[in-house]
């Protein structure tokens, strides 16, 4: 069983207007593994592209066990901010991440020229909650992990 991450946001995508109310101001969704490449178009078409390529992640994340299996020769990082600056000087081929994570990079001018391929997905993880930065956002996330959690442990 896949129980649910809790992610905070730090930036202010989603809603513009101050008077939003709280439900409104988080995002549910499913967080997907993506190759993420120097390269204007991504060259990698399926998995087996990884086969021999210098893949980067995060040491000791999920993610290295998914670039072992498919046979990447892998570049561990310990933080995405250095997995992307390897990126962007060529020093790996590409990076394996989640695109919940990879989608603030992106938005970086020295990462604008960063590409993948959106129909190859490596993995998906459980539902992730995000929520944007707001006085008393992390005790609100931190209560709602527990319970979360909680309803898990009961259905297990």
């Amino acid at each position: 069983m896949l129980i649910p991450s809790i992610t905070l946001c730090n930036s202010r995508k989603w809603p513009e207007k101050s008077d939003i109310t709280l439900l409104e101001t988080i995002k549910i969704r499913t967080a997907i593994a993506r190759v993420y490449t120097n390269r204007k178009k991504s060259d990698f078409k399926n998995k087996q592209d990884l086969k021999n390529r210098k893949i980067g992640v995060i040491r000791g994340s999920t993610l290295e066990t998914f670039a072992n299996k498919f046979g990447a020769s892998v570049t561990k990082a310990t933080s995405e901010k250095q997995l992307f600056s390897m990126l962007a000087s060529n020093r790996i081929d590409g990076a394996l991440l989640y695109d919940t994570i990879a989608e603030k990079y992106l938005k970086m001018p020295d990462y604008q020229h960063i590409s993948f391929n959106p129909s190859l997905e490596i993995t998906r993880t459980g539902t992730r909650i995000i929520c944007h930065s707001f006085p008393g956002a992390e005790q609100i996330i931190e209560n709602l992990s527990r319970r979360i959690k909680s309803l898990a442990h009961k259905t297990s």
